[in-house]
C-alpha cells in the first residue's frame, strides 16, 4: 500500500468513512501541523462526521489553517462565520 497518509485520509473521507478520516488528520496535524488536514478536521466538526459538531472547533481549526496560508479554509472561516451565531459575538 504505497499511498501518503493524506492520499488515505482523503480516500476515507470521500468513502464516508469518518472515523478513520478523523484519526488519519489528527496523525498529520500531530507531525507537522498540516495546513490542509486543519481544514478536513474542521469540516468533521461543521457537519459531525465522524465527530460530534463542534462550532467553536471547526472555527479554531479554520483559523490555524488559514494561518498556515489555506485559502479554502480563509473563504470558509468567512462563510461559515457569517451563517452562525459567531458573527454576532462581541
Amino acid at each position: 500500500m504505497g499511498e501518503d497518509i493524506e492520499t488515505l485520509a482523503n480516500i476515507a473521507f470521500n468513502e464516508d468513512r469518518y472515523d478513520v478520516s478523523v484519526e488519519l488528520y489528527n496523525k498529520m496535524i500531530a507531525k507537522n501541523n498540516d495546513s490542509d488536514a486543519l481544514y478536513m478536521l474542521a469540516r468533521h466538526y461543521i457537519d459531525g462526521l465522524g465527530v460530534e459538531k463542534n462550532h467553536d472547533k471547526a472555527i479554531s481549526l479554520l483559523k490555524q489553517s488559514a494561518k498556515r496560508g489555506s485559502l479554502d479554509a480563509s473563504y470558509l472561516l468567512l462563510e461559515y462565520v457569517q451563517t452562525t451565531s459567531q458573527c454576532c459575538k462581541g
